[in-house]
């Protein structure tokens, strides 16, 4: 079984360090021994194979234990109200972060959390081909995952910022209607409808923005 190489409280610095030097996300997980979430995502999730692969292969990983704070707590959290654990982030190595989710998830749905953690480093980092490519992945292995929707408005964001623009993003984000029609995402990507002048609107002249008829059936 893949070992998880697991940085703590006290090692935090050299996991940010190792971070830095390879290049890769951090994964940070707050934590408290007497959380049930915590305790069934350790024993269930972090167990999983195809989990321990991604954190050992992606990741540089943190277990931070809440009850133990010392002056890493405020630097790792940010500006983040801590209220519940587990407690999950994903961050660059200049702690900027990317992610964050609470609670446990089985293997499955932490998989894709996570990856779309990665990815959205992946794009803070100018780096949008590598995000699209994580993201559609993404999109095509965990289809039921409550994640897939988000991926896929993301990789329409993704496409767009590799130069395709406008008809990129259009081509991911009409599939969250199609595949995920209730989700949040298929309403936040329900902008496709309008006409701006090339300059961008004006929020003083409503009659900047146009709204499209939608086209008959």
């Amino acid at each position: 079984m893949t070992d998880i190489r697991w940085f703590d409280n006290a090692s935090a610095a050299s996991a940010i360090e190792l971070a830095k030097a390879e290049s890769k996300p951090l994964l940070v997980d707050f934590w408290s021994p007497t959380c049930s979430g915590c305790a069934k995502l350790f024993a269930v999730t972090y167990r999983d194979p195809r989990v321990r692969k991604l954190l050992a292969d992606c990741f540089v990983c943190i277990k931070y234990n809440t009850k133990a704070p010392n002056e890493w707590f405020k630097r790792l959290k940010g500006s983040f109200g801590h209220h519940w654990h587990p407690n999950i982030a994903v961050m660059d190595d200049r702690l900027t972060e990317a992610r964050r989710f609470i609670g446990y998830l089985p293997p499955e749905d932490f998989i894709a959390q996570i990856e779309v953690g990665r990815a959205l480093v992946a794009l803070y980092r100018q780096q949008a081909t590598n995000a699209l490519q994580i993201l559609v992945d993404v999109t095509q292995r965990y289809p039921n995952t409550h994640v897939a929707a988000e991926a896929l408005y993301w990789a329409g964001v993704a496409a767009y910022r590799t130069g395709g623009g406008l008809p990129a993003l259009t081509e991911y984000w009409v599939q969250i209607a199609r595949r995920h029609p209730t989700s949040e995402w298929a309403v936040r990507a329900d902008c496709l409808d309008v006409r701006i002048p090339s300059a961008g609107f004006s929020m003083s002249d409503p009659s900047s923005v146009e709204l499209i008829a939608p086209q008959p059936a």
